[in-house]
């Protein structure tokens, strides 16, 4: 057995890769929600599909769609070797989706995403399925293509995966969303966070299907001699707002985003949807195009 054919083997099948994905997402809302490194779509484009995801922040990700015909993910290590910008322009590395079955080719169309920017992926048919991937032959050296780096957290121990990347110790309530007891309720959220928001917590558990019980208000205060626990990244200092430009003044929030809808989560507990029956993503592309066009021109 090749070590790649051991490490496909290895990975959780896609229904459990699925619910994963959204414990982790439930799990970072709750302990790094300046910081956050995972996202869960439980409803992206159209029929039942679903979409999970990791940033480290670094820019190396990994995206997993699941569909009823299955599933494919797919990920970027710009440190890689065989990152498609070695050349100029990007060309990805051969045989990456060779195999691909025709009905999971909707990923190579996806337009949210920058197509070129690909080191791995595998895919899988059904919700049970075992995964393959293309007829790739890996540059030399562990790991080239970064896949059992950015993949680390399905590993078996995930315990001390989890508190080597958020660097806090052993918590006995991450079990609660490991094996997924809902509610989950105000004990567990403080135990994993003391800090934590519950208004934005339970907003983010409604987003995420998660059933809630008990985190109406706040936390309470720290007492002055408690100690914090340690975040995995520094919060980033705001920029200064342009004049003319609208502002959200000292408000902290989140801003998740879909086909056709976006929410905002506000700091203070308060949520702000606006639904739209447009492809969102068309309409930041064209937003985004235009200012770039009108800054071209007015730079001239």
């Amino acid at each position: 057995m090749t070590t790649r054919a051991a490490f496909l083997e290895a990975l959780p099948f896609p229904d459990l890769m699925k619910r994963r994905l959204r414990m982790f997402a439930m799990l970072d809302a709750i302990v790094a929600p300046e910081s956050r490194s995972f996202e869960f779509h439980p409803k992206w484009g159209p029929g039942k599909a679903q979409m999970g995801a990791f940033k480290d922040g670094e820019g190396n990700f990994f995206f997993a769609w699941f569909s009823p015909k299955g599933a494919v993910v797919r990920g970027f290590d710009h440190d890689s070797v065989m990152s498609p910008f070695r050349h100029d322009p990007p060309v990805p590395w051969p045989g990456i989706f060779d195999g691909l079955p025709k009905e999971l080719r909707y990923v190579l169309e996806e337009p949210a995403f920058a197509q070129e920017e690909i080191t791995f992926a595998f895919w899988a048919k059904g919700d049970e399925g075992d995964w393959r991937s293309g007829a790739v032959k890996p540059a030399k050296g562990k790991d080239a293509d970064g896949a059992e780096r950015l993949l680390g957290c399905f590993r078996e121990n995930f315990q001390a995966w989890r508190k080597a990347y958020y660097g806090t110790p052993k918590n006995p309530a991450v079990s609660v969303l490991w094996w997924e007891r809902e509610p989950i309720t105000r004990e567990v959220v403080l135990a994993l966070n003391p800090e934590a928001d519950l208004q934005v917590v339970r907003a983010e558990a409604t987003l995420l299907g998660w059933k809630t019980s008990g985190l109406e208000g706040r936390a309470p205060a720290r007492k002055a001699n408690a100690v914090a626990a340690p975040r995995p990244k520094p919060k980033p200092v705001a920029k200064p707002v342009a004049k003319g430009a609208r502002s959200f003044g000292a408000a902290q929030f989140v801003v998740r985003c879909e086909r056709t809808r976006v929410q905002m989560l506000l700091g203070d507990g308060k949520t702000v949807v606006a639904q739209a029956n447009v492809d969102v993503y068309e309409e930041l592309f064209d937003m985004v195009k235009a200012r770039l066009v009108a800054a071209k021109r007015k730079g001239a």
